[in-house]
């Protein structure tokens, strides 16, 4: 973890409560599509589905229970520009979120890849093994600097990339840090 940036106790904390949080306590490390409700859908991903209350691009149900139909769509950049890179067909579910802090993306992929010099975009599934499923965390701890963050909210907006005070998932992350203390 030094080695990466995360020096201090709070760095711990900081660290694995976020991993806890997006592997489900460190149950899975490949991100679930598997979703359920429509509701569900609209609140994630709204950009495909629209805001709950909204309609959509995409009826939410077509894609209930279907990872990879899911993920081929709310992951391309073809229809929904993110910077992910993912521009062939299947990207989004060959680069679906992976690791204990889930990098997504053909972009993500690639620049993990040289950074650790391990080629996980042609073995994206290496992120979910034993071996290397803290190696995309502990890489985007780094390479983001976030032992210069000083609050759990500033660490956990630059996970998800978002300026809210709220961010997604934060009130999780705390009761994992809390748990943590």
């Amino acid at each position: 973890m030094e080695k990466y940036g995360v020096i201090s106790v709070e760095d711990n904390k900081r660290f694995l409560a976020n991993c806890l949080n997006e592997t489900g306590g460190f149950t899975r490390f490949a991100e679930n599509g598997n979703y359920t409700t429509a509701l569900r859908l609209q609140q994630v991903f709204p950009s495909a589905f629209g805001k709950p209350g909204t309609v959509g691009k995409n009826n939410p149900v077509n894609y209930l229970r279907n990872e990879k139909k899911l993920f081929n769509l709310v992951y391309d950049d073809r229809k929904f520009k993110k910077g992910l890179g993912n521009l062939y067909d299947g990207d989004g579910w060959n680069f679906k979120g992976r690791g204990a802090i889930q990098v997504t993306g053909r972009n993500n992929y690639t620049m993990l890849s040289k950074r650790a010099g391990i080629d996980f975009v042609n073995n994206p599934q290496w992120l979910e093994s034993d071996q290397y499923k803290f190696i995309s965390a502990l890489d985007f701890w780094n390479t983001n600097k976030l032992s210069q963050k000083t609050t759990l909210l500033g660490t956990r907006q630059a996970v998800i990339g978002s300026s809210s005070a709220s961010p997604f998932g934060y009130k999780e992350v705390l009761k994992w840090y809390d748990k943590l203390k």
